[in-house]
């Protein structure tokens, strides 16, 4: 019988708490939020002081104290055209861009039994693909997909990267 009474007097506590968490979150979403917003306005407006300042930019340049500056004298005019020398304009040979085969690196393949496809892990510029046998990587084309190395291509380009060792 105390184990109940006791039940009760907690639970009937639990309650009345929740009761008043609730209407005080009530209280606050049904609120006139008209009028907390206008207040805070006004409470701003009269933080913030008014100051009418006015600057006087006319003063001297200190660095130019001691300068004698003279007018510019006019200029002759002539009837004499100036010459102008042509530049001569070289070709601009267009090279091979170097491509840095470094950037890639081969870490090893998975294969799927059942579906007979074969993917290999490659890392380019410090990021990890998956790639299969056709598909490309930026600019590069994967030709094969093998255990020990794969063959990538770039244009006629073709060449076997080798797999890294883990460490």
């Amino acid at each position: 019988m105390l184990r109940n009474k006791k039940l009760f007097t907690l639970t009937t506590l639990v309650i009345l708490i929740w009761g008043v968490i609730g209407y005080k979150i009530y209280r606050q979403i049904e609120g006139n939020s008209e009028m907390a917003v206008h207040q805070r306005l006004d409470r701003v407006k009269q933080a913030i002081p008014q100051n009418n300042l006015s600057l006087l930019l006319s003063y001297e340049d200190p660095f130019l104290k001691h300068v004698i500056i003279k007018s510019p004298e006019p200029k002759h005019q002539s009837n004499v055209q100036p010459t102008v020398r042509k530049r001569q304009v070289q070709p601009v040979v267009n090279q091979a861009p170097i491509i840095d085969w470094s950037k890639l690196a081969y870490y090893g393949l998975m294969s799927n039994a059942s579906r007979k496809v074969k993917t290999g892990i490659v890392r380019f510029d410090n990021n990890d693909f998956f790639v299969r046998e056709g598909e490309t990587l930026d600019i590069f084309t994967v030709l094969e997909v093998g255990s020990d190395s794969i063959k990538m291509g770039l244009g006629n380009t073709v060449r076997y990267i080798k797999k890294e060792k883990n460490n």
